[in-house]
C-alpha cells in the first residue's frame, strides 16, 4: 500500500508542471492572447451577463457585418455580436447563446460575406482557445462537421484538441505565450475589450484605411455548402420560433467587384426562399457597390463607409431606431470624431447629435466652407458677432437637432482664444490659412476635439482632409 501511495504521490509531483502552467495560462488570458480574443472575450462576457438594460436590435454576422454596422448611429439599444472570421455556423451559437440569457429582441440582423458561406477562419482559430462557447455546444460543431466535406471543423484528433483546450493545456497555449515575449499584449487586449464596450461590440480596427487596387474581382458564383446553409437556417428558425423578426442583408461590395447576372440571381433565389417559407424575414441589398474609398480592404468597410451604410439601414428600418442620442452612444461617436481626418465625414459623423461647433474662419471663406461642409449635413452657421466685440471671424454652427445647449464663453486673442465652458477653460490655437472646428460634445460636457481644415487657393475650395501638426 506504501509502495502505492508512494508513486501515486510521485506521478502526482511530476505533473504539478504542466497543472502549474494550465493554471497560469487560464489566470493571465489577457496577457498572452492576441487581440482577437480580447474581442471573443468581450463578446462572450456581454452575452453572459445579467443587463439592466433591453436591446431591441441584435447584429449577428462576421466581420464584414461586424465592419459595417455602427451601433451607436443606430440606436442606445442595438448591440453588433458580429465575430471576425467566423461563419453562419459560429453566428448561430451566437446567437443561441445571446439567447440563453438574455430577453429576445424585437430584431436581429443576418449579414454575411459570400465565404462565410463555406468556410471559417475562427472557429479553430480563435473561438476554440479564446473558450468563446461552452464544450458541449463545440462537440456539437465537430460532431457535425464529421460530414462537412469542407474538413473546416472536424479533423482527426478534433475532439482531443477540444478537450485539451478546456483544461488550457500548455502545448495548445505555449505557441501564444512565446509569440507575446516581449510584447505588452495585457495594455493591448483591455484597449480593445473596452473600445468593443464603448461601440456595443464593432471592431473598430479597420479605422480611416482606405482600400487601394487595380484588380477587378469577379464574382460568378453563389455556392452554399451544406453544413454552412444548415446553419443559417437554423439561425432564422431559432428568431422565428422566438417571435423575433428576422432582417438579412447582404452588405455591399468595393467599386472593383464586378457581379455576372448568373451571380445576382443567385443571390436573390437564395435569400428570398427564407421569406417565402417563414414569416416576418426579409432581404435587402440595398447598395450593391461603394467606392474603394469607403472599404479598408475587399470585404470590410472603414469607419466613413460604416457611416454611410449604418445611416442607410436606420433611414430604411426607421421604425426600429430611436432618434435622441444617449450619452453614451454620444461618447461612441466622440472616439470617431477624435480619428476622423476627412471633414466631409467628420460633418456627417455631427449631424443631428447634441454637439456644440465652434468655427473660425482666417481666410474669409465662411461661405464656401457653409456651403461644401455644413449645409449638406443640416448644420446651421451664426456669426459670433455682438455688443461684447467678438470678431467676425468667429462663429457657432449647430446640428439641427441640439439639445441640452451648452454655455460657454470665448475670448479671442487674435490668433487664439481662450474657451470657458464647464468650469474649465481650454486654449483653442487657430489655423493661419482655413477654418479651425472647435468640437463640444454637449451630453457629455466635453472637448471632443480641435479640428483644422486648410484652404487650397489653387482649387478655391477647403481641403478634403483635416491638416495635422
Amino acid at each position: 500500500m506504501k509502495v502505492i501511495f508512494k508513486l501515486v504521490c510521485k506521478c502526482i509531483l511530476v505533473t504539478v508542471p504542466l497543472w502549474g502552467m494550465s493554471i497560469f495560462f487560464y489566470s493571465y488570458r489577457m496577457y498572452y492572447s492576441n487581440i482577437d480574443f480580447a474581442y471573443s472575450f468581450w463578446n462572450k462576457d456581454f452575452a453572459h451577463a445579467e443587463k439592466d438594460k433591453y436591446y431591441n436590435v441584435v447584429i449577428i454576422g462576421d466581420s464584414s457585418s461586424n465592419s459595417a454596422y455602427i451601433p451607436e448611429i443606430l440606436s442606445d439599444n442595438t448591440i453588433n455580436l458580429s465575430v471576425g472570421g467566423s461563419s453562419t455556423v459560429e453566428g448561430y451559437l451566437v446567437l443561441k447563446d445571446y439567447l440563453e440569457n438574455n430577453e429576445a429582441p424585437t430584431d436581429v440582423f443576418l449579414s454575411y460575406h459570400d465565404s462565410h458561406f463555406k468556410n471559417t477562419e475562427a472557429f479553430w482559430n480563435m473561438i476554440v482557445p479564446s473558450h468563446r462557447f461552452k464544450l458541449m455546444d463545440n462537440l456539437e460543431i465537430v460532431n457535425r462537421g464529421r460530414t462537412d466535406e469542407t474538413d473546416m471543423f472536424y479533423h482527426k484528433n478534433a475532439i482531443s484538441d477540444l478537450l485539451l483546450n478546456q483544461i488550457y493545456f500548455p502545448s495548445k497555449y505555449i505557441t501564444f505565450f512565446t509569440n507575446s515575449i516581449g510584447q505588452n499584449r495585457y495594455e493591448a487586449n483591455v484597449k480593445g475589450y473596452d473600445e468593443a464596450e464603448l461601440h456595443r461590440g464593432r471592431v473598430v480596427g479597420v479605422g480611416k484605411t482606405e482600400f487601394q487596387t487595380t484588380q477587378n474581382r469577379v464574382y460568378d458564383d453563389f455556392l452554399i455548402e451544406p453544413m454552412y446553409g444548415e446553419y443559417f437556417e437554423k439561425t432564422i428558425k431559432l428568431c422565428v420560433d422566438n417571435n423575433i423578426a428576422v432582417h438579412i442583408v447582404k452588405p455591399p461590395l468595393p467599386g472593383n467587384t464586378i457581379m455576372t447576372d448568373k451571380y445576382k440571381k443567385a443571390v436573390y433565389d437564395y435569400y428570398n426562399q427564407f421569406i417565402t417559407r417563414y414569416d416576418n424575414v426579409s432581404f435587402d441589398w440595398i447598395d450593391k457597390k461603394y467606392l474603394n474609398s469607403k472599404f479598408a480592404d475587399e470585404i470590410h468597410l472603414n469607419n466613413d463607409g460604416a457611416l454611410v451604410f449604418t445611416t442607410t439601414i436606420k433611414n430604411r428600418y426607421v421604425n426600429l431606431f430611436n432618434e435622441k442620442y444617449t450619452k453614451n452612444q454620444m461618447l461612441g461617436v466622440d472616439d470617431y470624431l477624435t480619428t476622423e481626418n476627412a471633414p466631409q465625414y467628420l460633418f456627417q459623423f455631427m449631424k443631428n447629435k447634441n454637439y456644440t461647433i465652434l468655427l473660425h474662419d482666417s481666410v474669409g471663406q465662411i461661405d464656401k466652407f457653409n456651403m461644401q461642409f455644413l449645409k449638406p449635413n443640416d448644420i446651421l452657421l451664426k456669426s459670433m458677432v455682438d455688443d461684447s466685440g467678438i470678431s467676425n471671424n468667429l462663429y457657432d454652427a449647430s446640428p439641427s437637432i441640439h439639445d441640452d445647449e451648452i454655455e460657454y464663453e470665448i475670448k479671442d486673442e487674435g490668433t487664439s482664444a481662450m474657451v470657458t465652458f464647464n468650469g474649465k477653460k481650454y486654449r483653442w490655437n487657430y489655423l493661419a490659412e482655413g477654418v479651425s472646428a472647435f468640437i463640444i460634445d454637449n451630453s457629455n460636457q466635453q472637448l471632443v476635439g480641435i479640428k483644422d481644415i486648410a484652404y487650397v487657393k489653387d482649387i478655391d475650395e477647403f481641403s478634403d482632409y483635416i491638416t495635422v501638426e
